[in-house]
This record gives C-alpha cells, sequence and structure tokens, in this order.
C-alpha cells in the first residue's frame, strides 16, 4: 500500500510539474494578461523568421520579422475558455491599438497594427485541435513584429533559433549580382563567428539564396558563391574551423516570400545557418 501511495504521489507531482510553462516561456508584451486555467506549453522566439497571416480581405500575406509563437494549454481540472471567447479576448486586448487590419474566420482572429515605422501582426487560433471549440484544451498566438531587413541580431539570438528551429536567415549584403560582402553586414557576420566559436561542436550548412530574378543557373552559381564567400570569411577572418561549415546554393528554389515585389525579393536574398 506505501508504494502504491508513494507511485500516485509521484504520478501528481508528475503531472502538476508537466502543468507549469515551459522554460524561457514569457507572456508577450502586447498580451501582458493570459487567460485563466491554461499554462505556456510551448514557446518560440526568434530574431528572424516568417508566417503567413491574413489581411482585412482574407488575403494571405507572407510577414517577415521578429516572430513569437506562445501556445496555451488548459490546466488539468481547470474550466476551458470557449474558442470564441479567446479570439475575442485577443481582439479586445487590441483595440485600443487600434488595429490597421482585423479579419475573423470563426473563432481565428488576425490582426496589423501600425506604430510609426514599427508593424506587428497577429494571429490567434482560438481552437488548436484539442478539446472542443466550446472548451478549448489549447489555442495559439503567433507575433510577428515586421522587419525590413534591419536586423540587429546577436550571438545569443543565433543560437537560440538554430536550437528551437534548427535554422536562421540572415541578411548579409552584397554588391549587386556579385558574391562580394558589403563592409556594413560586418557587425551579423561577427555575431555568426561568436555563436559558431561558442558551440565547437555545431556543424552548420550556409546555403545562399537569392530572388528569381535572371536565369536559375546563374542564380545558383551566384547562390554558393555568397555561401562561399560567408563561409571563407567566417574561416580566414574569425578562425571558425572549416569543418563547421559547408556551403550550398539553392537559388530561388525556397523563397519566404513573394518574387513579384521588391520587398518579398528582398527577404528572398538572405543567407540561412542549418544545422546539419
Amino acid at each position: 500500500m506505501k508504494m502504491l501511495q508513494t507511485f500516485i504521489l509521484c504520478l501528481a507531482t508528475i503531472a502538476a510539474f508537466a502543468q507549469t510553462d515551459v522554460e524561457g516561456a514569457s507572456e508577450h508584451p502586447l498580451f501582458p494578461n493570459r487567460i485563466p486555467g491554461y499554462y505556456i506549453s510551448r514557446y518560440e522566439s526568434t530574431p528572424f523568421d516568417m508566417a503567413t497571416m491574413k489581411n482585412k480581405d482574407g488575403e494571405d500575406v507572407e510577414v517577415g520579422g521578429k516572430k513569437t509563437v506562445i501556445e496555451y494549454t488548459r490546466k488539468e481540472g481547470e474550466k476551458g475558455a470557449s474558442a470564441m471567447f479567446v479570439a475575442l479576448n485577443y481582439k479586445s486586448a487590441l483595440k485600443k491599438l487600434a488595429p490597421t487590419s482585423e479579419r475573423m474566420e470563426g473563432n481565428w482572429y488576425w490582426a496589423q497594427v501600425k506604430n510609426g515605422a514599427s508593424e506587428t501582426w497577429v494571429h490567434v487560433a482560438g481552437w488548436y485541435g484539442n478539446g472542443s471549440t466550446e472548451e478549448t484544451d489549447a489555442f495559439l498566438v503567433t507575433i510577428v513584429e515586421k522587419s525590413l531587413m534591419e536586423q540587429v541580431i546577436t550571438a545569443s539570438d543565433i543560437s537560440s533559433s538554430i536550437r528551437t528551429t534548427g535554422h536562421i536567415a540572415l541578411y548579409i549584403l552584397f554588391d549587386t549580382g556579385l558574391a562580394t560582402i558589403k563592409p556594413e553586414s560586418r557587425p551579423a557576420l561577427d555575431q555568426i563567428a561568436a555563436a559558431l566559436k561558442n558551440a565547437p561542436a555545431l556543424k552548420v550548412f550556409i546555403v545562399g539564396h537569392t530572388d528569381n530574378q535572371g536565369s536559375l543557373e546563374n542564380n545558383l552559381k551566384l547562390s554558393l558563391d555568397r555561401a562561399n564567400a560567408v563561409a571563407n570569411e567566417l574561416i580566414t577572418r574569425y578562425g571558425v574551423p572549416a569543418a563547421q561549415l559547408s556551403p550550398k546554393g539553392v537559388a530561388s528554389l525556397c523563397p519566404v516570400s513573394t518574387n513579384d515585389t521588391e520587398e518579398g525579393r528582398k527577404m528572398n536574398r538572405r543567407v540561412e545557418l542549418v544545422k546539419m
């Protein structure tokens, strides 16, 4: 009997521990107050990533910037909120910021908020495939603080993104049509080198990407040349071991945005570090 009681106590302890926020999780400043009865079961924050949002007309919009994904899961024994309540709760929280675009589809909500030069997009999935729409077991909040390629990146950001998502997109600037790295990319290279030297066991593909302007053949060569340029710089200037790096070029084959606009093409012209 004593052994059984101990076993039950252990299970209760495990269950209680499992219902606490995951390590490193926090509320987003836009939404400091969570819906009662839920804990953060998943938390991802990356300095730059893409997300598909919807504008007020229901059209898909590819948005890049600092991306935060927070999944809230209902605690055992707690009463869950309805999926519609969740969506309307976040809509109400944004009301004071006067969103420039809002859309509701069932219990999913999208919004765009502009404040001076900044732009933030929000997506709330009020029902995330568990429980029911009347009492949702989980809901998901995605927030993208839009960036126009003016990245302020740190070695910690790079390490965190690779650890949680397996990759990070970086906007190394090159001379047009060439693989010559521009001097203004030096701060980003400093941080890439620091991240790699702090994790000597980490091996990454350095993947060059282009937009779709010009022929695929030329862009395949250009993207590989640029990946090689970054690798060579890391090796020769910073002393990063060559064994940590594997340059690749994929031209325009893996876009993260449309190539029909200049802003989209800027997002597609990037260098990614991808964990091997």
